[in-house]
């Protein structure tokens, strides 16, 4: 199974068929985005851009990686902003490690650390 449709099938919140490349060019940073945003419903649409544009210099991956990290970082569940990991369900969990998996592999536009960071943030000892 291809990482796209991983994750398109952990994350059926996500309407992909929404995903509108302008919008994501123009606003590159999901942590960014005016509130209230559907934590479940924009963060996998960013990660299929960068699967979609693996090669795209646009800072659209570095940023991802990076909410990623922060996410997996958040320890206060009721903040709505940064509560991405907590409303994830286990099957979500492991769909966003294996796309951080796939982005060690594939994104050739990437920072190193905050991929590391989110790595160790979302792998799941189950």
């Amino acid at each position: 199974m291809s990482i796209a449709d991983r994750l398109t099938e952990a994350f059926p919140e996500a309407d992909v068929s929404a995903m509108d490349d302008a919008f994501i060019r123009a606003k590159l940073n999901i942590m960014e985005l005016p509130a209230p945003v559907d934590l479940l419903r924009v963060v996998p649409l960013y990660m299929l851009w960068c699967v979609r544009h693996p090669d795209d210099p646009a800072l659209v991956s570095d940023f991802t990686l990076r909410a990623l990290a922060e996410y997996g970082r958040c320890q206060q569940p009721g903040l709505e902003h940064l509560n991405f990991r907590y409303r994830c369900s286990q099957r979500q969990i492991d769909a966003v490690s294996a796309f951080l998996a796939w982005a060690a592999e594939a994104l050739p536009f990437r920072d190193d650390v905050q991929l590391e960071r989110a790595r160790r943030r979302w792998t799941t000892s189950s």
